[in-house]
C-alpha cells in the first residue's frame, strides 16, 4: 500500500510538473525581478481563445528585456544578434534561427517599403484567396483605428481572432498564420499605448515583418516583427 502511494505522489507531481509547464513554454524570467515586475504592473492584452497568444506574451516580454538592455545597435543584424540572444534567454525553443542574408534582405525591404512589402508578402503566401482578402480588410482596418484607445482596438482584435477561428471556408494554414500576425500586432499595440516615449510603434512593418515570419513559424514570426519594429524606432534601416 505504501508503495502505491508513493507511485501515486509521483506520479500527481509529475501530472502538475506538465500541466505547469505550458505556462513556462515561452517565457523564463531568468531571475530579471525589474522585468518581471514591469511585465506584471502590465493590465492583461492576452486573449485565450486565440491558441497563439503566449506568443504575444513572448514579444513583449523579449521587447522589456532589449529596451532594459539597452545595448548599442547600428545595423540590422546587430538587433537580429540582440534578439537571437534574448530569444534564447526567454523561451525554452533551442531552435533559434541564425542570421543569414534571406533574413536581413527581406527586414531591409520591410523597412524600405512596408506597404508594397506588405502586399507583395500576402500575394505570395500560403493563404487562400479568401483569407488573403479577409486578412488584407483587417489589417487596413488596424491602420484607419491606430489613433484610437486601446480598448476599442483590442475588441477588433480579439472579434476578428474570434471569427477566423469559427471559419469554415478557412483552411488550418489560413487560421495558423492570421491568428499568429493578429496576436503578434495585438501585444505589438498594446505596448505602445502602455509606454510614454517613441521606442515602439506598432506599424505595418511590423505586421509584414509577421506575416513573413508566421508563414515560416511561430518563432520566425517573433523574431522577425521584433526586428523590423526595432529597426524602424532607432531608423536603422541596413
Amino acid at each position: 500500500m505504501k508503495k502505491q502511494l508513493l507511485i501515486y505522489g509521483f506520479l500527481t507531481i509529475f501530472i502538475c510538473l506538465i500541466s505547469c509547464s505550458d505556462e513556462a513554454d515561452y517565457y523564463s524570467y531568468s531571475n530579471n525581478k525589474e522585468l518581471e515586475q514591469s511585465i506584471m504592473n502590465r493590465p492583461n492584452a492576452g486573449n485565450s481563445l486565440n491558441p497563439y497568444d503566449s506568443i504575444g506574451h513572448l514579444h513583449n516580454v523579449i521587447l522589456d528585456a532589449y529596451f532594459l538592455e539597452n545595448p548599442s545597435v547600428q545595423t540590422i543584424s546587430d538587433v537580429s544578434f540582440e534578439i537571437d540572444a534574448l530569444y534564447s534567454v526567454y523561451s525554452n525553443t533551442i531552435n533559434v534561427l541564425s542570421t543569414n542574408n534571406l533574413d536581413i534582405e527581406d527586414i531591409e525591404e520591410i523597412l524600405d517599403s512596408p506597404e508594397d512589402s506588405f502586399e507583395d508578402i500576402i500575394l505570395n503566401s500560403t493563404l487562400s484567396n479568401q483569407a488573403r482578402l479577409s486578412f488584407e480588410d483587417f489589417v487596413n482596418n488596424l491602420i484607419d483605428i491606430q489613433d484610437e484607445e486601446f480598448d476599442s482596438i483590442y475588441n477588433v482584435i480579439t472579434n476578428y481572432e474570434s471569427e477566423i477561428s469559427i471559419n469554415p471556408s478557412f483552411t488550418n494554414e489560413d487560421k495558423r498564420v492570421i491568428l499568429l500576425v493578429s496576436v503578434i500586432a495585438r501585444y505589438s499595440i498594446y505596448y505602445e499605448k502602455g509606454r510614454d516615449d517613441d521606442d515602439w510603434e506598432h506599424s505595418v512593418g511590423n505586421i509584414a515583418a509577421a506575416t513573413k515570419g508566421a508563414i515560416a513559424g511561430s518563432s520566425q514570426a517573433v523574431r522577425m516583427a521584433l526586428i523590423a519594429g526595432i529597426c524602424k524606432s532607432l531608423g536603422i534601416y541596413e
